[in-house]
C-alpha cells in the first residue's frame, strides 16, 4: 500500500490485492457480480475467479460465466468452494473434448486436476489415461505438468522413452516441472539416460547440479556427466552474477 496526495489517500500497487478486496466485498452479492461480469467481463475476470474461492456456492456465477466464456468457467472450478456437481461435470465433459496443446487450456486443466477433491482426482486420472492416446498424449503431458504435483512426475516418467512417439513432449513437461522432476530424472540418468542428464542441465537449478554431482561419483557415468555439470555450474554462476548486478 502506497501513499498518494501527501498521505491523504492510498493506492495498491498490486492489482490482485485490490481485486481480492472487491471480491470479498461481494461475497454475499452473487447476483450483483453476475451483472457486472455480463456488462464488462474482461474487467471482472480475476475478481470472478477470486470470488469463487471465497463464496460458499458459486453455481449461479459459474453457470453465467460459462455462457459467455467457457474457459474462465473451467478455471473457476479449480477454486470454487461449492458448485452443483452436474454443472461442474458439464463443463469438465466439454473440455475433455477440447484437450489440445493450447497453453491456456492446458493451464486450466492443470489447475482443476491439481484439486484434491473428487472432481480434481477424476480429471487427473483422465489426463493420465490420455497419455496412452497418441492423439492427445502431447496435450495431456503438458496439462499434467501444469498440475505441479509429484504424482504427475511419476506418471510422466513412465513415458520417458526415446521410442515413444511424444518423447520430446514428455521431456519438455518434466523440464517445466523443475525441482519436482529432479529426483526422477536423476534415477533415469543413473540408468544411463543421456537425455535425463541433459534435462537436468535444462532445469538449471542448484538441486539439478547436486543431482549431477552425485551422478559424477559413479565411475561409469562420470565421463558423460562432468562436462554437463561444468556447463550447469557456469550457468548458475552467471545467473547469480546477473542477480547481484541487478541488486547493486
Amino acid at each position: 500500500m502506497l501513499r498518494i496526495d501527501g498521505g491523504q489517500r492510498y493506492y495498491f500497487p498490486h492489482l490482485t490485492l485490490q481485486e481480492y478486496f472487491v471480491a470479498a466485498a461481494l461475497t454475499d452479492k452473487q447476483a450483483e457480480l453476475i451483472q457486472k461480469w455480463q456488462n464488462a467481463s474482461s474487467d471482472w475476470l480475476e475478481i470472478v475467479k477470486l470470488w469463487c474461492g471465497l463464496a460458499n456456492n458459486s453455481t449461479d456465477l459459474i453457470t453465467a460465466v460459462y455462457q459467455q466464456d467457457a474457459l474462465t468457467a473451467f478455471e473457476c472450478l479449480a477454486d470454487a468452494q461449492e458448485v452443483k456437481p452436474e454443472v461442474a461435470q458439464e463443463i469438465i465433459d466439454y473440455f475433455k473434448t477440447q484437450l489440445r496443446t493450447d497453453e491456456s487450456i492446458c493451464s486450466a486443466f492443470g489447475s482443476v486436476a491439481a484439486d484434491f477433491r473428487p472432481r480434481g482426482k477424476a480429471l487427473f486420472n483422465f489426463l493420465v489415461d490420455s497419455l496412452d492416446n497418441s492423439a492427445s498424449q502431447k496435450a495431456a503431458a503438458q496439462a499434467l505438468s501444469a498440475t505441479n504435483l509429484p504424482q504427475a512426475v511419476e506418471k510422466l516418467v513412465i513415458y520417458y522413452d526415446p521410442n515413444q512417439p511424444h518423447f520430446i513432449e514428455v521431456r519438455e513437461a518434466l523440464i517445466r516441472m523443475g525441482g519436482l522432476a529432479v529426483n526422477q530424472l536423476e534415477s533415469l540418468a543413473r540408468k544411463g539416460s543421456i537425455e535425463a542428464m541433459d534435462d537436468l542441465v535444462k532445469i538449471a537449478i542448484p538441486e539439478a547440479a547436486e543431482a549431477l554431482e552425485r551422478l559424477q561419483e559413479d565411475p561409469n557415468l562420470s565421463g558423460k556427466v562432468s562436462f554437463r555439470l561444468a556447463a550447469l555450474l557456469k550457468q548458475l554462476e552467471d545467473s547469480q552474477a546477473e542477480r547481484n548486478r541487478t541488486l547493486s
